[in-house]
């Protein structure tokens, strides 16, 4: 073979390896791989996978393809926002359904949410659930991440009955009302966390319910509205049984909640809560004034802080108000009154006040308070404040305060102290009374039960 024709024979393997090498990059050269699906729907009821996408689209197909009435099941993470409808949201549902998560696409059959975690997120981008025209029942579900810059409900906004139950709605807001979520019609919440949400320019940083709002052992913690409602604004029947409200805050009025109209409420705890009026609760009384009730019965009001009224509670002008079994506290001598009234008649019962400088104020109001256990409190009654002849000054022995642990120990002034005031239980269900007479505050006593070691039983 001449030099000619080896030469030849090098010039073309060099072409050829360069050509090779440039059609086929090697994989660390970053070969771009399919993005893999994270969001998986169920709608049929057969248990299988109906769809699935690397976004929310599996989840809009679902909520389009279900019948009405039907049920959509929900596993992984479904996250962007898209328009649709006019709006832009995560998913717009414009008929009566329930969708609920907690699932794997393996196994559609059984929800566990603590270890399959089911995540909705509008990733900053717009609202993640739009209930338009219809009612909507959601289950064990993160709602996250959601904005809505024009109007209401950064993270659920329903224009029909809203049923929520074990779902949580974090780090969402709205430019007006219903920061976290805003219901057109009633709205129950079972369970669930509301958190770090906010109301940009007006009312219910957490939730804002426009009709009746039912609340049961539901935690509001670090929600923010710029008027009222820090945690939850009501304009119609408020109830809440349980659940805790913690570290809200409004500009204006009601720092854990507002109510607009009658309020119930059982065995909550307010804990670090601020506003300008009624720190912990400000209750309105209706458009009528004088025309709503209030009943509060084994709650605890914990370092709730107000500017001017009510560190506690705001009464505005209810028809009547109770305060049955309840304990108000503050770690330092509060600068606001515990409770403020501005106009109704309020009759206080079987309360624990400590460490505010005065216990209860008023207005034009009538408040009538007896069996009160005051500690740390300078003035325990403004002026024209009407007292039985059983409150006193003593100690109240809490367990351990510094733990936000307001539940009594045998040192407390407060054992035995109280009257019957027709409550049977106190905040956790323990059975009043426990000893020869009534336990004053939201805790009745109990010693401590003494374990044998098995042998000795």
């Amino acid at each position: 073979m001449s030099l000619r024709s080896i030469a030849g024979m090098a010039v073309a393997f060099v072409i050829a390896f360069t050509t090779a090498a440039t059609a086929a990059p090697s994989a660390s050269a970053g070969i771009v791989s399919p993005i893999a699906d994270v969001c998986f729907t169920e709608h049929t009821g057969d248990t299988t996978t109906d769809f699935s996408s690397p976004d929310a689209k599996a989840l809009r197909d679902a909520v389009a393809a279900v019948a009405p009435g039907g049920t959509v099941k929900v596993a992984g993470t479904c996250a962007g926002a898209v328009l649709g409808g006019g709006t832009t949201q995560v998913a717009l549902v414009t008929k009566a359904i329930t969708l609920i998560g907690g699932f794997v696409p393996s196994d559609w059959t059984t929800s566990y949410p603590l270890t399959q975690p089911t995540i909705l997120d509008g990733q900053l981008g717009g609202r993640v659930l739009f209930f338009s025209g219809a009612d909507a029942n959601v289950a064990n579900l993160v709602v996250q991440n959601g904005s809505e810059a024009s109007t209401h409900g950064g993270g659920i906004y329903a224009s029909g009955a809203l049923s929520m139950n074990n779902v949580s709605v974090i780090s969402s807001t709205a430019q007006f009302a219903g920061g976290g979520a805003f219901a057109m019609d009633a709205v129950t919440v079972t369970g669930g966390l509301f958190q770090n949400n906010r109301a940009v320019t007006y009312d219910g940083g957490g939730l804002y319910g426009s009709s009746s709002v039912t609340l049961a052992g539901t935690q509001f913690v670090g929600n923010k509205a710029q008027t009222s409602g820090g945690g939850v604004r009501a304009q119609g029947p408020l109830s809440v049984t349980g659940g805790v409200f913690e570290g809200n805050s409004a500009g204006n009025q009601g720092g854990g909640l507002y109510a607009y109209k009658s309020l119930a409420l059982t065995s909550a705890k307010f804990i670090a809560n601020m506003a300008v009026s009624g720190g912990g609760v400000y209750h309105y009384g209706g458009v009528l004034q004088n025309s709503e009730s209030a009943l509060l019965v084994n709650a605890l009001f914990a370092r709730n802080t107000a500017q001017s009224f009510g560190a506690a509670v705001y009464f505005d002008h209810p028809s009547t108000a109770d305060v049955i079994h309840t304990t108000v506290a503050s770690p330092t001598i509060a600068s606001a009154s515990a409770f403020f009234v501005g106009s109704g008649t309020i009759r206080i019962t079987n309360t624990i006040v400590a460490s505010h400088t005065t216990g209860f104020n008023r207005g034009i109001g009538t408040v009538f308070e007896d069996y009160t256990l005051f500690d740390a409190v300078p003035t325990p009654r403004g002026s024209g404040v009407l007292a039985g002849t059983h409150s006193f000054t003593g100690t109240t022995g809490f367990a351990a305060p510094a733990a936000d642990n307001y539940r009594l120990s045998s040192a407390s002034s407060a054992l035995d102290a109280g009257v019957d005031a027709g409550v049977g239980t106190d905040f956790e269900g323990t059975t009043r009374p426990f000893g020869a007479g009534f336990d004053i505050g939201y805790d009745e006593w109990v010693p401590p039960r003494a374990y044998l070691p098995l042998l000795a039983r």
